[in-house]
Order: C-alpha cells, then sequence, then structure tokens
C-alpha cells in the first residue's frame, strides 16, 4: 500500500490554465506582443512556460517581461483557477497517506496559490521548479523527497497529467498515476505504461483498495 502521494500541480490537482492564459495575454499586450490561445499555453504547463516565454519575447525584453508577468500572476493567482472535482473526496478520505505536491510551477507561485484555494492542510510540503537542483522529467526532485520524507519506492506514488511526470517516476523508480482529464495526451501518456490511469481523483481510493487486498 502507498503511504506517500506525491502530485503534480497544474493540470492534476488545479485547472489553471485560464489564469496563466490571462496573465500572459496581458503581459503580451503591454509589450506589443501577439496573444497565444488557451490550448497552446496549456500544452505547455507541465514542462514550464518560461520556454513559451522566451520563444515569444525579444531577447532584450525578457527580465521586464517577466517582472511584469511575476507581480500580475501572483495578484490574480487564483482569480479562475479551481481544485478538479474529486480531489476534496480523495483527500478527506486517505488522511493517513502523506501528500505533497511536486511541480515544475516555480516555488514563488506555487505557494500562494496552494494557499489561496485552501489545499494546505491536506499537504506535509509544496516543492516547486526551483526547491531542488533538477526539476521533472528527472527523477532527482522525486528522490530527494523520498529521503527528505523517509518513505522507500515502493510505498510511494507520482500522480500527473503530462509525460514529464511520468518520466519523471520512472527515472526515479517509483509508480505512477496518468490523469486523463489534465493538460497532457493521454495517448502519449499510456504509451509510457503508469501503473494506473484515472479518470476522476476518486479513481484513485478504488485503486488504493485493489492494493490493499
Amino acid at each position: 500500500m502507498y503511504k506517500l502521494v506525491i502530485i503534480d500541480l497544474d493540470g492534476t490537482l488545479v485547472d489553471s490554465k485560464k489564469d496563466i492564459t490571462s496573465t500572459l495575454n496581458r503581459s503580451f499586450e503591454y509589450f506589443g506582443l501577439p496573444p497565444l490561445s488557451e490550448e497552446l499555453v496549456a500544452s505547455h504547463v507541465g514542462t514550464g512556460i518560461k520556454p513559451l516565454i522566451d520563444m515569444n519575447v525579444p531577447t532584450q525584453s525578457l527580465k521586464e517581461f517577466q517582472s511584469f508577468f511575476d507581480k500580475t500572476y501572483i495578484e490574480n493567482i487564483a482569480a479562475n483557477t479551481q481544485l478538479y472535482e474529486g480531489w476534496l473526496d480523495f483527500f478527506n478520505s486517505t488522511l493517513a497517506i502523506e501528500k505533497v505536491i511536486l511541480s515544475n510551477k516555480l516555488q514563488k507561485f506555487c505557494d500562494p496559490l496552494v494557499s489561496a484555494l485552501g489545499l494546505r492542510k491536506y499537504l506535509s510540503n509544496v516543492y516547486g521548479r526551483d526547491a531542488f537542483r533538477k526539476c521533472k522529467p528527472s527523477g532527482f526532485p522525486i528522490i530527494e523527497i523520498l529521503k527528505l520524507l523517509g518513505y522507500q519506492k515502493n510505498e510511494s506514488l507520482m500522480v500527473g497529467d503530462t509525460v514529464t511526470d511520468i518520466l519523471s517516476a520512472k527515472d526515479a523508480g517509483i509508480a505512477s498515476c496518468a490523469v486523463n482529464f489534465g493538460y497532457g495526451d493521454i495517448a502519449d501518456l499510456i504509451k509510457l505504461a503508469p501503473e494506473v490511469t484515472i479518470e476522476n481523483p476518486r479513481d484513485l481510493l478504488t485503486y488504493f483498495k485493489t492494493k490493499q487486498e
């Protein structure tokens, strides 16, 4: 039975694409740049949106753009962002299982978002992109989390919506759960053969029960 669940943030725990897209496009507009579609932005969330910014913002404006984006996003961090339906049921039904977030979102964004949505009480910790010297898809951050919290690989499960999450789990040598309601391509996830694929967070409860039998 799993004792630790490591959960991705954007596209897995929360649907944040509207706020990220809105902030990006407000920033682009301020700098006289064309907007991007929500679908395009969502497809980059799993690996982090910095590469998307780098591709669209002139080098000489990057520092000023990033500053404007950061300030605007933090001010609107949860304007439209919502917890995916089913997670509260999962959290309240698995209080004995430790849970942490591991995201490729920068720590300075993860912390206020988690707090704004009232999720702190369900989590032992929140680890952003810069919490460790390597980020997903490397397995390094997962291995470091296991060391910090004192869990074995066979006691731990990574839950995520993109190949970045599943690859990280495989690189670390732990089990993985793919969600098909996030931003990743479910066909790409299935190719990586995660231990389980779910359509709703409540499905994890069923999976855990089968592991106990």
